[in-house]
């Protein structure tokens, strides 16, 4: 009788729990202290603005007042406009991109625009020279943003 009163607590926990963690999304789980930084990269992880971005993701975690969206479109322009449809629509306190190459910027920069939400663009140059100095400007602009 014990032994089955002790299982059943364990079962009533374990099912707490995972109703508890089961929310937490890629990004964390949202909270009131916290604002969303989407990260909408052109192209995949082989590029050299990956590494900047996951720096960023993570100083931008570190100091607890930021959960992060980071996207690659796979030079997909359509898919791009796409993630950051789903940023501005999650409310973000800033976007942070280096856009498909060749595609049509200005429907995207229109959209986050209205949305009121700022932008920051990724110096592609700066990614391959100095990531860990562009991984702080961009940082420091979010930063002041927020």
């Amino acid at each position: 009788m014990k032994n089955s009163k002790m299982l059943g607590a364990i079962l009533i926990m374990s099912a707490l729990l995972s109703a508890m963690l089961g929310g937490c999304g890629r990004y964390g789980s949202p909270t009131e202290d916290t604002q969303l930084v989407g990260i909408a990269l052109c192209a995949n992880e082989d590029w050299p603005e990956y590494p900047v971005a996951q720096k960023l993701e993570q100083r931008l975690l570190d100091t607890g007042k930021y959960r992060v969206d980071l996207e690659n479109a796979g030079e997909d322009a359509d898919l791009q406009y796409g993630q950051a449809r789903i940023m501005v629509a999650d409310d973000a306190c800033a976007i942070v991109i280096t856009y498909v190459e060749g595609a049509d910027e200005s429907k995207m920069l229109t959209m986050i625009k209205a949305a009121d939400i700022p932008l920051v663009e990724i110096d592609r140059d700066a990614c391959k020279e100095d990531p860990d100095g562009e991984a702080m400007r961009l940082f420091n602009e979010v930063m002041a943003m927020g």
